[in-house]
């Protein structure tokens, strides 16, 4: 999209997938007009570092790795980091008037839903995908309630602004 073309970029569900976020933030700050409003919604660790102290939240290594290869499997790669990390990537780029919401609780009965949704069809979803891939589906609705309860993993909102201020993108 050529520069300075949206008044508003909504990005949900998928920021924790992406590993270079500096990109993804820069860009969306080219593209949008000067005043335009970021909207972040998606899956954020509430750790102080990195996704790999959820770690110390694990009884043992192998347990902690076999649940990240299932929710690897199943959702894709994720590339975790805090409401704070996201928040100081979007100010180096230039973006002001940070607003931000846990709504970890409105979303905890996401994965309760899915696996109603899962037994529920589960004929019409056999034909779609393999065991495997259901037992490993189901297997996540359960893993994440874990890390939801245990506060290893959130969901938030960041809603941010861009200014007329130029920025290094290269910062």
């Amino acid at each position: 999209f050529p520069d300075n073309t949206f008044d508003i970029i909504w990005i949900m569900e998928v920021s924790h997938l992406i590993k270079d976020k500096k990109k993804l933030f820069s860009e969306a700050y080219r593209i949008l007009k000067n005043n335009g409003e970021i909207l972040l919604c998606d899956f954020m660790g509430n750790f102080k570092h990195n996704y790999l102290e959820g770690f110390k939240y694990y009884k043992n290594l192998f347990s902690y790795i076999k649940d990240m290869n299932t929710l690897n499997r199943t959702f894709g790669k994720a590339h975790l980091c805090t409401v704070n990390e996201k928040i100081e990537m979007m100010r180096k780029i230039g973006f002001v008037h940070f607003e931000q919401s846990d709504v970890s609780v409105n979303v905890f009965p996401t994965m309760y839903h899915w696996r109603n949704n899962v037994n529920n069809n589960l004929e019409s979803i056999s034909k779609l995908l393999k065991d495997d891939q259901i037992k490993d589906f189901l297997d996540s609705c359960n893993i994440l309630e874990r890390l939801f309860s245990d506060k290893i993993l959130g969901y938030r909102f960041i809603k941010a602004v861009k200014t007329n201020i130029l920025v290094n993108p290269n910062l």
